[in-house]
């Protein structure tokens, strides 16, 4: 059995609105464990909170009540530098990739940006040759590092941020609906790239996703938001 990488214990979230004198609930008392080397799914329809758990992982919306650990540490008592490593740790691609890339660099500089970011990585030698090789794993020329976002399509973008994503080998993957603007055969070619790196580099994901039949294919748990309940589920219950 794998350790525990990542727990929501009772977590809790609201939103307020102003249309309303109290807030909104989206989910009370919510669970889930991702462990190491685990490919996890996380099913349901729009709206219904999928990215929301993401987010609060993050720390870029609060939650009111439970607690959210990593490697058993609770975020919220993270320190400066804990918080940098675990922002390694933990990559993020994405279901709009064009908000990921800063609009006025090219992608070159982008795609380097996490060799200035992150201090283990700022002492590697060649990180050009590290980005071209990533970039061949996801099917891409090294011709568009030398492009704007604006002039790039969205499956490219999204096979962009994947390739960034994986650059700094984080120990957990989150991928929100993050193959949405692929065909199917890229999608598939990306889906065996990540089964792979996950054995080769002990990689726990996360994908968070409506695809009922890519979840089937991809996870070994899964996790479903259904009639405003959520919890785990067995793969034949899809």
């Amino acid at each position: 059995m794998s350790q525990i990488l990542i727990k929501y214990d009772r977590v809790s979230k609201s939103f307020g609105s102003p249309y309303r004198s109290r807030k909104i609930p989206v989910f009370h008392d919510l669970s889930l464990t991702i462990g190491t080397n685990e490919r996890i799914g996380i099913l349901g329809p729009s709206g219904c909170g999928k990215s929301t758990l993401l987010r609060m992982l993050l720390g870029l919306i609060p939650f009111e009540g439970g607690k959210i650990f990593f490697r058993q540490q609770d975020i919220k008592k993270m320190t400066k530098v804990e918080r940098k490593q675990f922002h390694q740790d933990v990559q993020v691609v994405l279901q709009d990739p064009l908000n990921a890339f800063n609009p006025v660099w090219r992608m070159q500089r982008s795609l380097l940006e996490p060799f200035v970011l992150f201090p283990s990585l700022k002492n590697l030698l060649q990180p050009e040759n590290l980005i071209k090789t990533q970039l061949n794993a996801v099917g891409l020329e090294p011709a568009l590092l030398n492009r704007y976002p604006h002039q790039l399509s969205g499956g490219q973008l999204q096979r962009l941020a994947l390739a960034r994503a994986l650059l700094v080998d984080p120990v957990c993957l989150f991928l929100d609906e993050a193959t949405s603007m692929l065909d199917v055969s890229i999608q598939a070619q990306i889906m065996q790239l990540i089964k792979e790196r996950q054995k080769s580099k002990n990689m726990s994901v996360v994908i968070i996703s409506h695809d009922r039949e890519l979840i089937k294919h991809m996870c070994q748990r899964i996790y479903a938001f259904k009639d405003e309940k959520f919890g785990e589920i067995k793969p034949s219950e899809l």
